[in-house]
């Protein structure tokens, strides 16, 4: 892969590669993103293109049109040392391209970590507010890995910016976890338990580590919460169980619902359907039948011999 790198870069070059919905130029990036030795043309190539114009040539106009994923690379590959970095980043959070602006902001969380700019964290907050979502941001920007939501994969490289962070992705938990499913939702449930109640316990005090009479911070009754809400098939599978254990969390739905004050509605969903199976279903002699014949045949004739 690393003698290819010169190749992959070349992928990033010219419009041919950015026609098509699924672009040589995205494709390139997502396997770049994971190659050090391309840090320095991926940014090079992305610093000339998103620097503005010269008045003379359109003043504010970018180069060329930029794919998300190569912010995405970026932000993977990028030393947060490099002032040309947030320069490029923030020339793309501007750019009033909906899917290109998220990417960067999420590229320059990656980048700063715990020192992320409080715009780049707007950007994010008001990304998940679009019509689009944190779905199909994410799904625009971050690679589709087999089972693995991008969504999920960029839940967790926001986990870099610490407390920076951790209230953009309390706001996109819940989302994240209504598209994830075995060992990418444990993975999430994993890392939100930890960003609100830090490391997971040892088996020796696993019994004594969380008890109903605990005072719960407001950050985590929303992890709490947001796990609340998974359907009762979701406990099934260990991998809920076995994550929710390694916090000394109650195991069991209904203690884990009561310990998080959740009513369970399933049980009142099963009630409301046996009822309405019991309730009798009009017909031919109830309360619509006429021995008139009905009310078309009272209003409009042929009902009566009279």
């Amino acid at each position: 892969m690393r003698e290819r790198v010169e190749d992959l870069l070349g992928l990033l070059d010219g419009e041919s590669n950015r026609r098509e919905l699924e672009a040589p130029a995205e494709w390139a990036s997502y396997v770049l993103a994971f190659v050090p030795e391309a840090a320095e043309g991926v940014r090079s190539r992305l610093e000339k293109a998103l620097t503005p114009l010269p008045a003379q040539s359109g003043a504010g106009a970018p180069r060329a049109e930029i794919d998300s994923a190569e912010l995405f690379a970026l932000g993977m590959l990028a030393p947060a040392d490099d002032p040309s970095v947030t320069v490029t980043l923030t020339h793309a959070m501007s750019s009033g391209h909906l899917y290109n602006s998220f990417a960067a902001a999420v590229a320059m969380a990656t980048v700063h970590g715990e020192k992320t700019p409080a715009e780049a964290l707007s950007r994010i907050d008001e990304g998940g507010r679009t019509r689009m979502g944190y779905h199909g941001l994410f799904g625009d920007s971050w690679p589709h890995c087999g089972r693995t939501e991008p969504e999920v994969l960029g839940f967790l490289a926001l986990g870099r910016g610490g407390a920076r962070t951790a209230t953009a992705r309390l706001e996109m938990l819940p989302d994240v976890l209504a598209h994830s499913e075995g060992d990418s939702r444990a993975a999430v449930i994993g890392a939100s338990l930890e960003m609100v109640f830090g490391p997971r316990v040892r088996q020796a005090d696993a019994e004594t580590a969380h008890d109903d009479t605990a005072d719960l911070s407001e950050d985590q009754l929303k992890v709490l919460w947001a796990i609340a809400e998974l359907p009762a098939a979701a406990w099934e599978g260990g991998e809920l169980v076995d994550t929710l254990d390694a916090w000394g969390l109650p195991t069991e739905r209904a203690d884990f619902l009561a310990f998080a004050g959740v009513e369970d509605d399933t049980e009142g969903e099963a009630e409301e359907t046996a009822a309405e199976a019991e309730e009798p279903r009009p017909g031919p002699s109830g309360p619509s039948a006429s021995p008139e014949g009905g009310l078309f045949r009272r209003l409009f004739g042929g009902g009566s011999d009279r």
